[in-house]
């Protein structure tokens, strides 16, 4: 039954309503009602459930891998009705236009040309976009941080990368002295951080407002071996932030 639930609904759901390019008007997002944004007739949403529906209903009867694969294969064949490039760009421009700069000391930001960049964080590399559990979903793609950086050309030199800190919240004293020897190279840090998985989840109750007390103090070490730290903060829910102080930009 499980296994079936999960074909039925990531296979069906992103063809059957799909946001269309009438989304997209001039240089801003515009979002209509949904009813407005679905791009196909009642009879082409119900082909695309109709067939979803009758081979999740065969998949369900084959055990193991292979039932995988015809899952996947379903999943293939449904997504073919939507054009996902687009939908990622709308997603990216969504995303972009959500940010919230909450300090730029001396302008740091933006960027300039010609800088020594050291990232620094395991959110850079793992990005944290959604929540866990029954919340997650699977996104056809996702962009990193640290991808983004390395395909940039703006002339902007990125001199390494660095996780900084374990994810879940260990010490991780390595991880911390390899981060502070990397940011004494750098011009500028762009230093990610954020609530893990662990801290901010539909299963419980947050203990407290704070960031783990291992990228706190991720963030003293650096800022004590250069100054010019910006903080990229992943979060899904309200933080508090004492140390904002000991870096020159938040975003």
């Amino acid at each position: 039954q499980v296994h079936l639930n999960e074909c039925l609904f990531h296979a069906t759901l992103p063809a059957a309503i799909p946001l269309n390019n009438s989304c997209l008007k001039g240089d801003s997002l515009e979002f209509g009602h949904l009813e407005g944004n679905i791009p196909r007739s009642g009879g082409e949403v119900a082909v695309i459930v109709a067939v979803a529906v009758a081979l999740a209903l065969l998949i369900a009867l084959v055990p193991g891998s292979l039932g995988q694969l015809l899952c996947l294969g379903l999943q293939q064949l449904i997504e073919g009705f939507f054009d996902a490039a687009a939908h990622h760009k709308l997603a990216r421009r969504a995303a972009a236009e959500s940010i919230v700069l909450l300090r730029n000391e001396g302008g740091i930001l933006p960027l300039k040309p010609n800088e020594k960049l050291a990232v620094i964080g395991d959110f850079a590399e793992t990005p944290r976009y959604q929540g866990a559990g029954s919340s997650a979903v699977n996104a056809l793609q996702v962009d990193t941080l640290l991808d983004c950086i390395k395909a940039d050309d703006s002339g902007i030199t990125l001199v390494g990368y660095a996780s900084g800190f374990e994810r879940q919240g260990a010490a991780g004293a390595e991880k911390l002295e390899e981060a502070v020897a990397l940011a004494k190279k750098a011009d500028t840090v762009l230093l990610c951080l954020g609530l893990d998985e662990l801290r901010e989840s539909e299963g419980l109750d947050r203990a407290d407002m704070k960031l783990a007390e291992n990228q706190q103090r991720l963030l003293a070490a650096v800022a004590a071996v250069n100054p010019n730290v910006v903080v990229l903060l992943s979060a899904g829910a309200p933080v508090e932030t004492p140390w904002a102080g000991q870096c020159r930009a938040l975003v």
